[in-house]
């Protein structure tokens, strides 16, 4: 799926004189105000931050 995404973008040009910021390795996902409530009500049940439950999730879908 991530692969899918980054297909869609052009690489960034980095070099070990200048690596990629944060930003160039950041993902984005805009959700509605009901999806992002049971995101954060599962991630607090796992009892995670809804950040790190998040990249659990992205990773454990790419296993």
């Amino acid at each position: 799926m991530i692969f899918l995404l980054m297909d869609q973008y052009p690489a960034m040009n980095s070099t070990p004189e200048t690596p990629p910021s944060a930003a160039d390795n950041a993902i984005t996902l805009t959700v509605d105000d009901t999806t992002f409530d049971a995101w954060n009500r599962a991630a607090t049940a796992e009892g995670k931050l809804l950040r790190q439950w998040c990249v659990d999730v992205i990773n454990e879908s790419l296993e």
